[in-house]
């Protein structure tokens, strides 16, 4: 009997424990506790080691997770910002060529402004030329008009000279002796005035001032004559005129319109060297 109890065990039928599970053995077989002990005890220490590894690795585990997730974020973030910069440069790209636009249709504005001064200088200046093109041709007209033998009334008198008739008038603002003022006239292609006609006798008497008319008898006393050499017909002396009553005898061969009187009859005889205004006369026809 105490054979058996020491029989040597069947590894076959050894128990084993692992993860808190039991294997039985078969019944009728002879355990050795020392055995079953020692194999138990490995098992147990296994599981020990095991779960100890598996706590060692989990932070490992964790800590290459969350360095995955900032790397992963980084990422993210960076492409971000690229994406932001593309943007942005599009817009400063579609800006510069927005400006490029501007400035280019501001030139041509800016071009077009200065061909259109340009233009408008030039035709100031044509138009300036074109005025005194028409100034000088209105003169020469008005001198061909002026040289017209027709007996149509046409108003060709030079500035300040006074139209009557077909002849201009021109009344001197300063006083000289008579041949003095027969000078003067004829300077101005005219001469002292003739009085060919009652009508102009009245118009000459109108002025109501004493002036020297182209009268004289200074070549033979008591003849008198025009300055053109003929002989005076229609007279309109003064009373009791001409009566050759100057001072030194008889020396007045020169004739004028004196304003003494209201009458037609306005002509006085008067030394040639009295200063008096002058009346020139510029025939038209």
């Amino acid at each position: 009997m105490s054979e058996d109890l020491y029989v040597e065990p069947d590894p076959n039928k050894i128990v084993r424990f692992q993860a808190g599970d039991t294997e039985y053995m078969n019944f009728g077989d002879h355990i050795n506790s020392e055995m079953v002990y020692e194999n138990w005890s490995t098992a147990r220490k296994s599981e020990d080691n095991t779960a100890y590894d598996q706590q060692k690795i989990a932070p490992t585990v964790t800590s290459v997770s969350a360095s995955s997730g900032k790397r992963n974020l980084l990422r993210g973030a960076v492409l971000f910002l690229g994406l932001l910069c593309l943007v942005l440069l599009a817009v400063v790209a579609v800006l510069v060529v927005l400006w490029i636009k501007d400035a280019a249709k501001l030139t041509s504005e800016r071009d077009k402004l200065q061909t259109i001064y340009s233009e408008m200088e030039s035709l100031s200046r044509n138009l300036a030329q074109n005025i005194s093109q028409l100034e000088k041709e209105k003169d020469l007209l008005k001198a061909m008009n002026c040289n017209l033998t027709s007996q149509r009334e046409i108003s060709c008198c030079p500035d300040k000279w006074i139209k009557f008739g077909n002849s201009c008038y021109s009344i001197s603002t300063t006083q000289k002796n008579w041949i003095d003022s027969k000078k003067d006239c004829e300077n101005h292609d005219a001469q002292l005035v003739i009085i060919s006609s009652t009508e102009e006798q009245e118009f000459l008497n109108s002025f109501r001032m004493r002036t020297w008319i182209g009268l004289t008898d200074e070549d033979s006393e008591g003849t008198w004559k025009w300055v053109n050499g003929m002989e005076v017909e229609k007279t309109y002396w003064e009373v009791h005129q001409p009566d050759n009553g100057g001072p030194h005898g008889s020396d007045e061969n020169c004739a004028e319109i004196h304003n003494r009187y209201l009458s037609i009859n306005t002509w006085n005889d008067l030394s040639c060297s009295f200063p008096l205004n002058f009346i020139c006369e510029k025939i038209l026809w």
